[in-house]
């Protein structure tokens, strides 16, 4: 009768910390999931990524092209 006892206060004691462990995680991949598809959203374009050599290149960067 006290294991059974001692069983259920580890359970009140357990179960809001992983209670709280679960929201923790789920509110961390939510930000994860929107920071990927928000960088999705910005990423640079072929004509950009272009420009951005060709400057550097003008500017004495890396790239052996004119």
């Amino acid at each position: 009768m006290i294991f059974v006892m001692n069983k259920i206060n580890l359970l009140e004691v357990t179960l809001p910390i992983l209670t709280q462990l679960l929201k923790i995680c789920s509110e961390f991949l939510t930000f994860v999931i929107h920071s990927l598809v928000t960088d999705v959203g910005n990423a640079p374009t072929e004509k950009n990524h272009r420009n951005q050599a060709h400057r550097q290149n003008r500017q004495g960067g890396h790239g052996s092209f004119n």
